[in-house]
């Protein structure tokens, strides 16, 4: 049975966005917290993110426009790049609104190929700040 650490600090990082943000960071959250194995949900960089296997996985956070679905450098989004190819962001972080979310599909294949790096290896990398075209 897969163990699941859960973290207050998150509960209440949730708890916290605007209002018309809660109930996709509660849904995002469930995703993840439901397809990532033995995951430990941390406060980092002042956003959840979840840890696989001791490393970043994947997470998300509120903006004043926008939420990001973090990925931290995975090839996952040059690999669904047709998926995604209407969300602004980077390799690293996609933006989406309650307008404009992303598919549970599209997040379910993201979180399985960064949990595949990880598991060959490959480690979370900061972002360029530059934008995908």
């Amino acid at each position: 049975m897969s163990k699941i650490i859960r973290s207050e600090v998150v509960t209440k990082y949730i708890e916290n966005v605007q209002p018309e943000y809660k109930k996709m960071l509660v849904h995002m959250r469930k995703l993840v917290l439901d397809n990532v194995p033995e995951v430990v949900e941390v406060i980092s960089y002042g956003m959840p993110l979840y840890k696989y296997n001791g490393k970043m996985s994947v997470g998300f956070a509120a903006f004043k426009k926008h939420c990001s679905f973090i990925i931290g450098g995975s090839e996952g989004s040059k690999i669904l790049a047709k998926e995604l190819e209407s969300f602004k962001g980077t390799k690293a972080i996609i933006h989406f609104t309650p307008d404009h979310q992303i598919p549970d599909s599209v997040l379910r294949k993201l979180i399985k190929i960064r949990l595949k790096e990880i598991d060959e290896g490959k480690v979370w990398k900061q972002s360029k700040k530059t934008k995908k075209k």
